[in-house]
């Protein structure tokens, strides 16, 4: 009986929600002046949405020259891939979900910045839960290729490290913050000075979302949630600026599967694969995260 009501419940426009951008989220913006905005839609024929964003403080509405939508009933998805904004500031992001005649509106307020300044307060809130954190000059004439190798390396260690056979002991794990902290200090150190290379923003959002992991299993919750809010900004950077990139959608997928929100995470991984049928990673996620939505299945059904 629990499992019919769950079911009936996904069908209702409870089961509608701005997932991206988030609440009080920095957007960095690209040279389009546009932000893709995405949510869950109920599962149900005829569900539909609506897009207005208005610049605050006069809460101007800016005419948004159709941008692309996509909507799926079937996994309970929708998105704007365009969404046009006026230039730097802050703005109310406001969508009308539709079903047999009932309507529904949520919004969120999000900030505009350039990407520099965007990242810098990134790292200036990363601070403040990474107290090891050493952020230093790069070397005179250390170049872009130079840190991505560096980060490379560490992240083929941190794999080496805490994804190993054995169960993870203490020590395992003080190594893993380690490399992951250390990452965090070379991505943070150059991507203030290469803030449109999307390989340093990708970078530091799977390192932040390692941090998270790491601080989850040494149980520092705070700083784990903290972590992992950061990485979820660093993907929906990286997304925003290139909406074909396989690895934002992945990584954002693995964000909502790290939350408990297995058939949120499916939407964007599937989306992910959809882009890149091939990717590895991406299949590997969607495999468990099929399987937590059966788990929750039998759950609801008991």
């Amino acid at each position: 009986m629990r499992y019919l009501w769950w079911h009936e419940m996904e069908a209702t426009l409870e089961h509608f929600s701005i997932d991206l951008p988030s609440d009080n989220q920095e957007v960095p913006l690209g040279n389009t002046d546009t932000m893709l905005v995405s949510g869950t839609l109920p599962k149900a024929k005829g569900a539909d949405v609506a897009l207005e964003i208005l610049k605050l403080p006069e809460r101007q509405s800016i005419p948004q020259t159709a941008p692309q939508k996509a909507t799926s009933t079937f996994d309970g998805h929708w998105w704007f891939e365009a969404a046009r904004v006026s230039g730097f500031g802050s703005y109310e992001v406001k969508v009308t979900a539709s079903l047999e005649g009932v309507t529904r509106v949520q919004s969120v307020t999000v900030t505009c910045y350039d990407k520099a300044t965007a990242y810098r307060l990134s790292i200036e809130r990363e601070k403040k839960f990474r107290p090891e954190a050493n952020i230093t000059e790069l070397p005179k004439g250390t170049s872009l290729a130079q840190v991505i190798a560096k980060f490379q390396e560490k992240q083929d260690k941190f794999i080496s490290v805490y994804f190993k056979d054995s169960p993870l002991n203490d020590a395992d794990l003080q190594e893993s913050l380690s490399i992951a902290s250390q990452a965090l200090d070379s991505l943070d150190s150059a991507l203030p000075l290469f803030p449109n290379n999307l390989d340093l923003q990708t970078g530091r959002a799977f390192f932040l979302k390692n941090y998270f992991m790491v601080a989850r299993d040494l149980h520092q919750p705070d700083v784990a949630r903290q972590a992992l809010a950061e990485a979820q900004l660093m993907f929906e950077a990286v997304r925003q600026q290139n909406p074909g990139d396989t690895n934002a959608w992945n990584g954002l997928g693995g964000v909502f599967f790290l939350l408990g929100q297995p058939e949120k995470a499916l939407s964007y991984i599937n989306k992910s694969l959809e882009l890149a049928p091939d990717n590895p990673y991406a299949k590997i996620d969607q495999q468990n995260a099929l399987a937590a939505i059966e788990q929750q299945k039998k759950e609801a059904g008991k």
